[in-house]
């Protein structure tokens, strides 16, 4: 049985709250990162920033799908 749209969008507002706690989980990670590194250019730092970036993008991918 497929979704309504209505059904989908709460569907996707779910799995948003499960990215945002992982989006939140990364952050305090490269906090504690740059704080033990005291470099932003560490390479330490620098893959989490980046992995950061990525749910990021995600995040806003969804959000902008959400709201069109």
């Amino acid at each position: 049985m497929a979704l309504s749209k209505r059904q989908a969008k709460w569907r996707d507002v779910t799995i948003d709250s499960s990215l945002v706690e992982e989006i939140e989980a990364l952050r305090h990670k490269l906090n504690e990162r740059y704080l033990a590194e005291c470099s932003f250019t560490a390479a330490s730092v620098v893959e989490l920033s980046h992995q950061l970036d990525v749910k990021m993008n995600e995040f806003m991918k969804r959000m902008h799908n959400y709201y069109t």
